[in-house]
């Protein structure tokens, strides 16, 4: 524990080997210094500044009261970084007198203690927005907004500077930011990185298309020259950036970067950030997997509404659910009054266990079953009988489990 004494103008009049030690000076450049003195550079708790007046010596030297457990960084002048010390600061008194004439200081290392307290607040804080993140991602239901949100919790969480999605144009072999999430005071830069080439750099896009991320403490460290220069235009000090692959094809990367001071990026960062590309990707190849899905609805609708055979689902209780505008045109029906119908209010009970039967046959075979065909009666709406000719197919699951059927009525009175 190191022990440091304060005279009554703030001065160090002496110190054990241990405050020495602590704070990475001899006890000969402690002696006479004051916590005025700026060498000191020391922060509160959140890292701000901490004024000599507001030293824990001070306080207690100025108020004549003990204060205690107070923590507090101080820069070690040997290897210049923060040790975190709880500090005790007690007024001493000549009997009689109102003013103390010293105090005395004790200084507790507890350096690793708060270092093992923040790697738990960060490792909570990733795993909150790893949860966070998935649950918007389930419920995405537009790309856009989806990668606006990601990237602002990215960068709000991770504290960095400036965090961005940059998406890959295979026609064109260029990349785009798209998206842009800047600190506060921090200039936006995504205006000025459109369209930009990826010839400029080949290195930077070699390394992600690989699947390796780009994690430099310092941007000058960077090997290749082309992306050293690029960073250093941009007044990137050190940058983290993962690929993001949707579909097995390279998509683009997420870009993390510090302007304002140099920083480690520890190997928790990059994994963190490797997750939430995943997630990331996740909803990019759902919403596309969504959109292709819907197009396709769209062109057999287009296909079914203008056919001239009669095409209908049904459901395993043999209740339409869908028919298109040649059924009705075929029985005289409306839409509204087949679908939710029973099959057995279309034909006669003969005709009704004939295809009940082929029905329960087809549903049996399950995915092995590659259709059936057979002729039936069924009705018009005013009663009047007419051969059809169908063609049926079960409807499967991804685990094949049947859901439903499907298929085609062809009015067949002319043969």
């Amino acid at each position: 524990q190191g022990v440091v004494y304060h005279n009554t103008s703030g001065r160090i009049i002496a110190a054990n080997p241990a405050a020495a030690r602590l704070l990475g000076l001899s006890l000969n450049e402690m002696l006479n210094r004051t916590s005025m003195d700026p060498r000191w550079r020391a922060i509160d708790e959140k890292g701000a500044p901490l004024p000599g007046r507001m030293h824990p010596s001070m306080t207690a030297l100025n108020t004549g009261q003990a204060v205690r457990n107070v923590v507090i960084g101080i820069l070690n002048s040997s290897s210049n970084t923060y040790r975190w010390v709880n500090v005790d600061a007690v007024p001493q008194f000549i009997p009689g007198q109102k003013k103390p004439y010293q105090v005395y200081t004790t200084l507790e290392d507890i350096t690793e203690r708060k270092r093992a307290d923040e790697a738990i607040l960060k490792r909570l804080a990733h795993e909150s927005l790893v949860s966070h993140l998935s649950a918007a991602a389930a419920s995405a239901r537009d790309l856009g907004t989806f990668q606006e949100t990601c990237t602002a919790a990215m960068g709000k969480a991770m504290r960095v500077n400036r965090a961005c999605l940059f998406e890959f144009h295979s026609e064109t072999n260029t990349m785009n930011n798209t998206r842009e999430w800047c600190a506060e005071g921090v200039e936006p830069c995504r205006d000025s990185l459109q369209e930009i080439s990826i010839h400029k750099a080949p290195w930077w896009t070699d390394t992600l298309r690989n699947g390796q991320p780009i994690c430099f403490d310092k941007c000058e460290d960077i090997p290749d020259k082309a992306t050293r220069e690029q960073c250093l235009q941009r007044k990137i000090l050190s940058i983290l950036a993962v690929p993001l692959f949707v579909n097995d094809a390279y998509y683009g990367f997420i870009e993390f970067s510090e302007l304002t001071s140099p920083r480690k990026w520890p190997r928790e960062d990059v994994v963190l950030l490797v997750s939430l590309s995943r997630i990331m990707a996740g909803v990019i190849e759902r919403l596309q997997a969504e959109a292709a899905l819907r197009a396709s609805e769209m062109q057999y609708r287009l296909l079914a509404d203008n056919t001239l055979d009669a095409i209908w689902t049904m459901d395993l209780d043999l209740v339409f659910t869908y028919i298109n505008p040649a059924c009705c045109a075929m029985t005289g029906h409306t839409q509204q009054e087949w679908i939710g119908s029973p099959l057995q209010e279309h034909c006669d009970t003969d005709n009704f266990n004939t295809m009940a039967q082929f029905i329960a046959n087809t549903v049996a075979n399950g995915p092995a079953e590659q259709g059936v065909v057979f002729e039936a009666e069924m009705l018009k709406k005013d009663g009047t009988p007419f051969p059809v000719e169908i063609h049926g197919n079960v409807i499967c699951d991804r685990a094949g489990v049947p859901t439903g059927l499907q298929g085609v009525m062809r009015d067949i009175s002319e043969r």
